[in-house]
């Protein structure tokens, strides 16, 4: 009963003015229903009244966030531990807008920091987690997901995390269990049902996948990626029922993604496939490889030198040339079958 909690708040205030405790729940009450604006002001008039009153320092510090005015909420975060240097919401709320900010390094020292003050909060785990995977460190990421779900069993999110992360490193098997434990934990949510599908795909169970993919868009009809990842599975096993309404569906999902740079949920190879605009695929495939520039920044890794060539051929002797192949396909699939007779046809007397 928010609105009638607010009116019990203002009342205190005004039998006494000076109550932070009462301004600073007022505040809250505001902040919760999205009143932004009321919230912050009645936040810093119960500082005024009580100038070491570190919640509403940090919760300041949340309001301001949420308008966009981050420099503000950066002091008052700061001025939260200035009071209270161990202060575990103002370190994780910091190392938030660093994370944001890409600025990884700064964002990971807060969440160990709020970690070595505190042993109750799951999010700078998950937060940490975050970060290993994107610096391709996956045995530390799963670690802290399984802190994560030692805090909190039933979190879902965890649970479709690790699973995420399995899978990445072709864990299939796992990531499956995860994904069916965090469907069973909150049936109605359409990201496990997708990623359980996706995994499904990977290991070959296609009409498995099919079922999850709808699944998601029945609990969540504008859900891009899985309508685009359901179409490319219907592709695979040539199901053609209402192909050129899913694929005009697909291309607007893709000109919409493209015009809110947002990663399009269409991955190039599969896009010079589909019956669609070459330049839209053009542009799938740009859109891909900022993203691949983006992803490699984080690693922080010196430009790539390209050596010396190798002399083939010296002092009139002949010197065998070194050929390898490298593929993610190299398993049970087209390309490792037909590459099959390539490499008995190489002339090793070259």
């Amino acid at each position: 009963m928010p609105q009638e909690a607010i009116v019990c708040y203002q009342r205190a205030v005004q039998t006494r003015p000076n109550n932070a405790i009462a301004l600073g729940n007022l505040a809250s009450s505001y902040y919760e229903r999205g009143q932004l604006d009321l919230a912050i002001l009645h936040y810093k008039q119960a500082i005024a009244c009580d100038q070491r009153f570190l919640e509403a320092y940090n919760n300041l510090g949340n309001a301001l966030k949420d308008v966009g005015r981050v420099d503000e909420a950066i002091q008052c975060y700061n001025q939260c531990l200035t009071l209270q240097p161990n202060h575990p919401q103002a370190l994780t709320n910091l190392g938030n807008i660093y994370m944001e900010w890409n600025m990884v390094a700064a964002a990971a020292s807060y969440y160990k920091a709020t970690l070595s003050v505190t042993t109750g909060l799951s999010a700078p785990f998950n937060n940490l987690a975050v970060i290993y995977k994107q610096q391709g460190n996956y045995v530390e990421a799963i670690s802290c997901y399984n802190e994560v779900l030692r805090i909190d069993p039933l979190a879902a999110d965890g649970l479709v995390n690790r699973g995420n992360t399995y899978k990445e490193i072709g864990r299939v098997t796992e990531a499956i269990q995860d994904y069916i434990r965090a469907i069973n934990i909150r049936p109605n949510m359409a990201e496990a049902h997708a990623n359980l599908a996706s995994a499904y795909k990977d290991s070959g169970h296609v009409e498995a996948a099919i079922k999850s993919y709808k699944q998601a868009l029945h609990l969540r009809p504008d859900f891009p990626e899985a309508t685009c990842n359901l179409l490319h599975t219907l592709q695979c096993v040539c199901c053609w029922e209402d192909r050129d309404k899913m694929f005009t569906e697909v291309e607007g999902i893709i000109r919409r993604q493209i015009n809110m740079s947002v990663l399009p949920s269409v991955q190039p190879f599969h896009a010079i496939a589909y019956p669609i605009d070459p330049m839209l695929a053009l542009d799938i495939s740009r859109k891909y490889a900022a993203h691949c520039s983006m992803i490699a920044s984080r690693f922080a890794l010196p430009p790539f030198n390209h050596p010396a060539p190798n002399r083939i051929k010296s002092n009139g002797g002949n010197e065998r040339l070194k050929v390898g192949y490298v593929s993610s396909d190299f398993g049970n699939h087209p390309l490792s079958h037909l590459m099959g007779s390539v490499f008995g046809m190489h002339n090793r007397e070259c």
